[in-house]
């Protein structure tokens, strides 16, 4: 079962009715926001811990070479995917199945959508921002 992170931003109605009356500067812009904003949840989600002191295990980077973005735009919506397609990811990071030898050393995709939020809406509000400036001219 692989592990998937959902965010949501609020406070688009403007711009999502903008984009939806056909104002390609604003779709474009909406992608670009939601590219950025799945890659720096992406990154985060691929970065290990240290290694507990008392362990043996070689690792194989293999739980973040998994971690995977994706951003589609339709006539009606633009959506960001990010996800990991080991079958243990989510014994590992997911939020709601993480194991207890787990806790406290590896982030969940709850914990990065909580710290990476600010910076996210911070990406969607300048490349809005730069969008609609960029319609007055």
């Amino acid at each position: 079962m692989p592990v998937g992170v959902n965010l949501e931003i609020e406070g688009l109605a403007e711009v999502l009715d903008k984009f939806l009356q056909g104002n390609a500067r604003l779709g474009k812009a909406l992608l670009r926001a939601t590219l950025a904003s799945t890659e720096k949840i992406r990154r985060a989600m691929a970065l290990y811990p240290d290694p507990r002191p008392e362990s043996t295990y070689d690792r194989t980077t293999t739980l973040g070479k998994k971690w995977h973005k994706k951003a589609t735009m339709t006539s009606d919506d633009v959506l960001g995917l990010v996800g990991n397609t080991a079958p243990y990811a989510p014994y590992v990071q997911s939020y709601d199945k993480q194991a207890a030898m787990h806790w406290g050393t590896w982030q969940t995709d709850k914990q990065v959508v909580n710290e990476t939020r600010d910076a996210i809406n911070e990406i969607f509000a300048e490349e809005i921002s730069r969008a609609m400036l960029a319609d007055k001219d």
